[in-house]
């Protein structure tokens, strides 16, 4: 795979999270997101930042995910921002045939502790829509 499919993958998990509270800019190093939403008083903004740089052996990939909330800024404490995202992200790239639906990740969370809290990560307020196919049909094992 190639930064240029990591990228477009990555696009495509954020517009299909919440495509009307996502915006997307590409970076000198990659891709950022942000997603934001209103709860009750607080503004909440997810930051993610996405580096897909090539390798002998393929693309390597870093994410950096923080949330934001009332300007109060921190990074993801646990896991399951980045499973849930990289689980996303090999169902596009046509690594698995699993795209993690948001009612299976809070499932994850309730039966892996070590996933952390059921935090906000992409299903706050989300359209949580799946993609018809993979990006790349046919490369899955």
């Amino acid at each position: 795979m190639t930064p240029e499919q990591v990228y477009a993958a990555s696009r495509q998990i954020f517009e299909l999270a919440d495509k009307d509270d996502v915006e997307l800019a590409m970076w000198p190093n990659g891709l950022k997101a942000q997603r934001q939403a209103r709860v009750v008083v607080t503004n909440y903004r997810e930051h993610w930042e996405i580096t897909a740089i090539p390798h002998e052996t393929g693309t390597r990939i870093s994410l950096v995910a923080e949330t934001e909330a009332n300007g109060f800024r921190q990074f993801a404490r646990n896991p399951a921002p980045y499973e849930v995202f990289f689980a996303r992200l090999d169902f596009l790239l046509g690594k698995t045939h699993r795209w993690m639906s948001c009612e299976e990740y809070h499932e994850e969370i309730q039966h892996h502790p070590t996933w952390g809290r059921n935090e906000h990560w992409w299903c706050l307020f989300a359209d949580d829509k799946a993609p018809p196919q993979p990006l790349m049909v046919g490369q899955g094992h």
